[in-house]
């Protein structure tokens, strides 16, 4: 089936809004779908578990073996806490950016809330569905681990202090992507769109009425 356009699904009798969401509020509504129980939440959780895991793992051994002086350690994790609590961010989003122009989104914004701690990129007057919306959310976070990993198997202690410490901050900072996806998954049983309004800055969620749903409607009338 096509995928229908923004003023399709505003205008037509054969979408219903689900949700609208002032990016204003994005981050309540992170924390509440964060702590549903679903694929997507499991994942973030399994994720940031293991990071951590790993990271303090590989420290410990480094430094108890002497593989690493602590003074070197130390600057291997400071280095790696700015990377990926702030030098990862344009790459996270341009990766957000080339999974909209890879599901045909052309109009990419990007964009920040300080007072939320956020930065997103968005598409104007584009709407996702399902799976393409899917691909937006995990692009940054796959590649950028899939990425990493042949350097912290073949790297040294520090390489792999620095890109363990790396990849723990930018996946927990991925929280919100997780959260989209967990909404989604809570409405799997509906055909599901998102677009944004980049002009009121919303995100808004329609579903599609189920032919049989639409037919008794057209009966109702």
């Amino acid at each position: 089936m096509k995928r229908p356009g923004v003023e399709e699904i505003r205008n037509s009798p054969a979408f219903r809004p689900v949700k609208s969401l002032p990016f204003s509020g994005i981050l309540p509504f992170v924390l509440s779908n964060i702590r549903q129980r679903n694929l997507y939440t499991l994942g973030f959780a399994i994720l940031s578990i293991a990071g951590l895991t790993a990271l303090t793992g590989i420290s410990i051994s480094a430094l108890s073996s002497g593989r690493i002086a602590f003074g070197s350690w130390f600057s291997a994790f400071m280095w790696g806490s700015l990377a990926g609590g702030v030098l990862i961010i344009p790459v996270h989003e341009g990766l957000h950016a080339l999974g909209f122009l890879l599901i045909g989104a052309r109009k990419i914004r990007f964009g920040a809330d300080l007072s939320q701690a956020i930065v997103y990129a968005t598409a104007k007057d584009f709407a996702a569905g399902r799976k393409g919306f899917s691909l937006v959310a995990l692009a940054p976070v796959a590649v950028i681990n899939l990425a990493s990993l042949p350097f912290i198997f073949g790297g040294s202690a520090r390489m792999q202090v620095f890109l363990l410490t790396m990849l723990f901050l930018h996946n927990i900072m991925c929280i919100g992507d997780f959260a989209m996806l967990s909404f989604f998954r809570q409405h799997k049983e509906k055909e599901l769109y998102t677009f944004d309004d980049t002009d009121t800055l919303t995100a808004w969620f329609y579903e599609r009425i189920p032919s049989g749903e639409q037919d008794q409607q057209k009966r109702d009338q």
